[in-house]
């Protein structure tokens, strides 16, 4: 059973939690207000927090968190900002004690601020994060979208938790101390997606990675095709041409191709271990193959001609 800390809110400016947050999504904007209201339901009300929005959106959900979300600040950036661009920003106005990143499309659970509280009372644990489970399942498309990019954080039911290995946390769902995150280098968190460079800074004195799966969030973005098309491309684009060497690149540009067929074997097998989600999976594979298509393309391009500006144009 989970541990569960009962403390009255903080009365002081310092809240127990910073959640970043950044508003980027063109598709289904206004998830944001249920992740925001999500988060007012946290059970017990036994932390507080502040919700800090980096926003290159400004549109009329901005207008109406402004009005109705007294916890939320929005921190304004341009059209084009990079997702890991608007973390840094907002981990810099940040000023709780512990940092939690999701999305503005990931509603929290109702115990999902104390499974971080009681997870990083361990000083041995540097991050603590949990699975991300569908929401968005109405058609065949919604599911194919959640297993191309989750599977492997969907975790195996149950509240078990314990130490992971690097990569074991998704970088859309996990908490750590804001000291620590502050001591890795700016300049790479401001350019690197989080999940390979604040994840791998936390732990670098030894820290571990814990998971627990009691701290789930559900992925609730329906993705017409074409966007999610072009969005696994940039993704794909950004991280060949970002993080490899240029020597390394030209036979990463050759090799990408393989990703097809090691795609398939990698989610088939995660699949098999996720309980009842194989053959759920199985019907997906006709677009899987489209998607694995298109991120070996992106894989491609950035290995061949660089990252562009893939980067800033992922949501």
């Amino acid at each position: 059973m989970q541990n569960v800390i009962t403390r009255s809110p903080m009365t002081g400016s310092t809240p127990h939690f910073s959640i970043l947050i950044p508003l980027v999504s063109s598709v289904d904007r206004g998830l944001i207000l249920e992740v925001l209201d999500a988060l007012r339901d946290q059970a017990g009300n036994s932390w507080s927090y502040e919700a800090v929005l980096p926003d290159r959106r400004d549109d009329e959900i901005s207008a109406r968190i402004r009005r109705d979300y007294s916890e939320a600040r929005l921190i304004r950036v341009p059209v084009g900002t990079p997702i890991p661009a608007m973390l840094t920003q907002a981990l810099s106005a940040a000023r709780g004690n512990w940092v939690a990143v999701t999305e503005d499309h990931c509603i929290p659970s109702v115990g999902w601020l104390n499974a971080f509280a009681v997870a990083l009372r361990n000083p041995e644990v540097a991050a603590v994060g949990g699975p991300v489970r569908n929401a968005a399942h109405t058609t065949l498309l919604d599911r194919a979208t959640f297993f191309c990019e989750y599977l492997a954080f969907h975790g195996h039911g149950g509240g078990g938790e314990g130490v992971v290995q690097p990569g074991g946390l998704a970088g859309m769902n996990f908490c750590c101390r804001r000291s620590d995150l502050s001591k890795a280098d700016p300049t790479r968190l401001a350019s690197e997606f989080w999940e390979r460079s604040a994840l791998p800074a936390l732990t670098a004195d030894g820290g571990s990675l814990f998971m627990d799966h009691s701290a789930m969030v559900r992925h609730a973005k329906s993705f017409p095709l074409s966007l999610f098309l072009h969005q696994r491309y940039l993704y794909s684009r950004a991280y060949a041409g970002l993080q490899l060497t240029v020597a390394r690149r030209m036979v990463h540009a050759f090799l990408a191709p393989l990703l097809i067929p090691l795609l398939i074997m990698r989610h088939g097998r995660a699949a098999l271990g996720s309980r009842g989600l194989f053959l759920k999976w199985l019907a997906t594979v006709p677009l899987q193959l489209l998607f694995y298509t298109a991120w070996a393309w992106g894989e491609v391009v950035g290995a061949a001609w660089g990252p562009g500006d893939a980067l800033g144009r992922i949501e």
